[in-house]
């Protein structure tokens, strides 16, 4: 993935799938959601922009439309574990704004809460 960024390469990651905790930060996303650090560290680490890419179905065009917004804000303190959970919180609203806009369009085929905080009881059966 570094090779790719730095070579000006363009990488897609997804970041509404449940991840072990131990390659997570648990954010907000309805419920804590044991969610993907790799795209705040790699945007913090290489500076590259990070772009929301959604593509949904449009019923009167008959077709899927890609949407590119504009780079998201990528802010650095110099606390990076703060800085971590904080753009994987920013990213993670980006996507649960598009699930609220599209929620018939959420493809959703794995158990998105598995991984749960510790203390904190499981969601499913």
């Amino acid at each position: 993935m570094l090779q790719i960024l730095q070579s000006g390469g363009t990488l897609g990651i997804l970041v509404d799938l449940n991840t072990l905790d131990r390659e997570a930060v648990f954010v907000d996303f309805g419920v804590p959601a044991s969610t993907t650090f790799v795209l705040a560290k790699l945007a913090l680490r290489t500076g590259a922009d990070v772009l929301p890419v959604f593509a949904p179905w449009d019923n009167q065009r008959q077709r899927f439309l890609m949407k590119i917004g504009g780079p998201l804000v990528v802010e650095r303190t110099g606390d990076e574990a703060e800085d971590v959970r904080r753009l994987t919180q920013s990213f993670t609203a980006v996507v649960e704004n598009y699930v609220r806009r599209y929620p018939d369009q959420w493809l959703w085929i794995h158990r998105r809460w598995k991984t749960r905080p510790p203390g904190e009881p499981e969601i499913y059966d």
